[in-house]
């Protein structure tokens, strides 16, 4: 199976890369790197394809930035004005390096591909080969990773493959809401990432200093509600907690801090930014506690998040357009009975790890997506 991906343009060398910056780092070898000024974990979900298919079997139409580069991101790992943005994604790099060709090169070579991936990010200029590309019995192939938050309220018939420019084959997208019943539509979430094998305090059977940990933003209307609600529930019902939350993004610990509160506490709260999906569900694995987090309102991949088995879920209604949390008196005592027993708080995580480990990896969700392509491609030739 060939494939060809085109990526979201803001993991892209050209974006990232000022003219200036590409002068004096490329050219003139003057500097060795310069400043991010973001990061998108697209790669994530795809980025370790060419792990399975072979680096022959994967081309990308744009170079993807040195800083997702295993080969090359020393440099801006090692500048401190890209600190913060790497340590708060520390799943997001050392990809291998990816095999590129240009849209004149496909065309010119006539090159084959059984799918071809675009991101609904890619360079404008990139959609243009589609109608090439279908020419040669290519599969399209759509991927959504943006926030959604919209669709949580449509109407129950919207069609989300009726909802783009083109007419793909297949479509990934992160926020399917889970009563959508489109057969060619299939979720990504939630973000997966890569599990540290030298993460410091793995025995959760050390002695906790906090019940809860949690440092992130609200923003008033952008932040679905429930984010704040639970924070304030967990501060009125249970003590001896370390919850920081800003408004604005004005206030971070370093990676360093996160960590001792992370290993150091029983349990680890992740709730929902703008939509349901968030980094910290699968990140959190790397600290041995437990997670609270959501009730998931979209459909995930396969490996489901299970209350009081790998997780602990609170229950979310929308009320009056907005996410608000119910069944508190059920979530208290659910909490209450995992910051109480030992066993059960460490039973939960392992099984969380193990979830994780087992469905929730960067190499994971790219074995996901390509055998969704395979299966796909046994249908075409059925």
């Amino acid at each position: 199976m060939k494939i060809l991906i085109s990526p979201t343009f803001l993991v892209t060398k050209k974006y990232l890369t000022s003219f200036t910056d590409n002068i004096l780092i490329n050219l003139l070898k003057l500097k060795k790197s310069h400043k991010i000024e973001l990061i998108n974990g697209e790669l994530n979900h795809y980025g370790e394809i060419s792990k399975i298919l072979g680096k022959d079997n994967v081309f990308f139409l744009d170079e993807l930035h040195p800083i997702y580069i295993k080969e090359f991101c020393t440099n801006y790992f090692n500048n401190k004005n890209n600190q913060k943005l790497i340590e708060s994604y520390p799943s997001n790099f050392n990809f291998d390096k990816q095999k590129y060709i240009s849209l004149k090169e496909i065309i010119k070579t006539k090159m084959k591909f059984d799918f071809a991936i675009f991101s609904t990010k890619s360079f404008e200029e990139n959609y243009k080969i589609i109608n090439f590309l279908k020419s040669n019995k290519t599969k399209i192939v759509m991927f959504d990773k943006l926030d959604d938050q919209e669709i949580y309220f449509k109407d129950r018939n919207f069609k989300i493959a009726d909802n783009y420019k083109f007419k793909y084959d297949l479509i990934f997208k992160q926020d399917i809401p889970i009563y959508n019943t489109e057969s060619n539509v299939f979720p990504i979430a939630p973000i997966p990432c890569v599990l540290q094998s030298n993460y410091s305090n793995k025995d959760p059977n050390n002695i906790k200093s906090y019940n809860f940990y949690f440092s992130g933003d609200y923003r008033k209307n952008i932040t679905r509600k429930d984010r704040f609600d639970i924070i304030e529930f967990i501060k009125k019902e249970f003590n001896q907690s370390s919850i920081n939350i800003t408004t604005g993004r004005k206030s971070f610990f370093s990676k360093k801090d996160q960590d001792i509160f992370l290993n150091n506490s029983k349990i680890n709260i992740s709730p929902s930014g703008k939509v349901w999906d968030s980094y910290r569900h699968c990140e959190l694995a790397n600290y041995p506690a437990p997670i609270l987090l959501p009730k998931s309102n979209c459909k995930l991949v396969p490996g489901e998040f299970e209350d009081m088995k790998n997780c602990i879920i609170y229950d979310t209604e929308i009320i009056n357009d907005e996410f608000v949390i119910i069944n508190l008196d059920n979530l208290r005592e659910k909490i209450s009975t995992v910051l109480k027993d030992d066993f059960i708080r460490n039973q939960i995580f392992e099984n969380y790890f193990n979830l994780i480990q087992n469905y929730h990896t960067r190499y994971k969700r790219s074995e996901y997506i390509v055998n969704i392509l395979k299966n796909f491609e046994k249908k075409s030739y059925a």
